[in-house]
């Protein structure tokens, strides 16, 4: 089952990530895309399923959020890289903070991959 779910998982993260990645194109150009409310209702539930995702791989490996330190970093940064994703896409936000937020996210992103790779927590 371990692979599967792996696989699904890896496949939720990149289709998250371009998700992400097309509406940060729309934010920035000012497209009235990010305004639709479908596609921020899309974001929103892919990034759910990537969250029981992630959760179904814990139970499968036996490694749990508050006992697993890299698996709590894993689950503290998806949370905040979920909140500053939807912060940096709220319709009237100011360019440079929608910028920030964007960054911030990213940094986010690279960080819970690199912590997935390596299975070693940097802040807990």
């Amino acid at each position: 089952m371990y692979p599967l779910l792996l696989k699904a998982h890896l496949a939720l993260l990149l289709i998250s990530l371009l998700s992400f990645a097309l509406r940060t194109f729309w934010a920035i150009k000012g497209s009235e895309y990010i305004n639709n409310e479908a596609f921020f209702k899309i974001h929103k539930v892919l990034n759910l399923i990537l969250i029981l995702s992630g959760f179904a791989l814990c139970v499968t490996i036996n490694q749990y959020p508050f006992f697993d330190a890299w698996v709590t970093d894993q689950f503290v940064l998806l949370f905040a890289y979920v909140g500053f994703a939807m912060l940096a896409f709220q319709p009237k936000i100011n360019l440079k903070v929608r910028q920030f937020c964007i960054a911030v996210t990213m940094v986010f992103f690279v960080t819970i991959f690199y912590i997935a790779k390596t299975k070693v927590a940097l802040f807990i």
